[in-house]
């Protein structure tokens, strides 16, 4: 029945949204320590910037798609009104889910006392990240056909080290250097989850995307091929990073 046939992804993504920041508000992850305080709904001016960033952070990703043509679309309207509003509204959930994945895992203090050895960022470390990251986003765009995993940490590498020379306490590198990777850890788990519940909505959708991912179709999951799960992870990393 339409319109839900077409628009399932997103009449049932925004309702795990609102049951994760339940989670968020039990849990006491919302990033102040208390319960009953929810990420999303407690912080309207926060919500409302949230949505908007994220569905600008996924347009920058579909920028690279033009040239990666790792995915494409199937079943979206004709109408332009039509494609751009549900576009942009489902584009709008990727921060905020990634942001209230983290936020349940904080709550349940998942890799609250994991701690590494401290360290200095040096001046050299900065410097070796932002050429590793122009390099690899270089190997993207000059051959995608062997190289479109790199598009995953190229920004992450370019964005980061701004990040910490501006406030460390908004660095993933500024925890790091503490001995505190505990953040980093739930960005990672909570994109692993994120990918396998992207994917489950995504399966059952008739407007859709499909993975054309090279070397990497023999193995089918959902509508992504086996392997590719694995950039789910970094991807929650780096969506913390831009927003940052």
């Amino acid at each position: 029945v339409e319109p839900f046939a077409t628009w399932y992804y997103n009449f049932a993504w925004y309702p795990v949204l609102l049951i994760g920041d339940g989670f968020v508000a039990l849990t006491g992850g919302a990033g102040r320590g208390r319960r009953g305080e929810f990420l999303l709904l407690g912080r309207k001016g926060f919500l409302a910037s949230v949505l908007a960033w994220s569905a600008v952070v996924w347009l920058f990703y579909e920028l690279f798609n033009f040239r990666l043509q790792n995915w494409y679309y199937i079943n979206v309207p004709a109408d332009r009104l039509g494609y751009w509003s549900g576009t942009v509204i489902a584009f709008a959930t990727v921060l905020p889910a990634v942001f209230v994945a983290e936020g349940i895992l904080a709550g349940l203090g998942v890799a609250d006392r994991v701690r590494w050895k401290r360290f200095t960022v040096t001046p050299s470390l900065i410097a070796v990240m932002r050429a590793a990251g122009v390099l690899m986003l270089a190997l993207v765009l000059a051959w995608p056909l062997y190289f479109f995993p790199l598009v995953w940490g190229a920004t992450m590498l370019l964005v980061e080290p701004e990040n910490y020379q501006k406030s460390r306490d908004h660095s993933l590198l500024g925890d790091l250097e503490k001995g505190e990777p505990g953040r980093l850890l739930r960005l990672l788990l909570g994109g692993a989850a994120l990918g396998f519940i992207w994917e489950l909505l995504n399966i059952n959708a008739r407007a859709k995307w499909i993975y054309t991912v090279p070397f990497l179709e023999d193995t089918w999951f959902f509508e992504m091929p086996l392997p590719g799960f694995f950039g789910f992870p970094p991807l929650a990393v780096e969506c913390l990073i831009l927003w940052q």
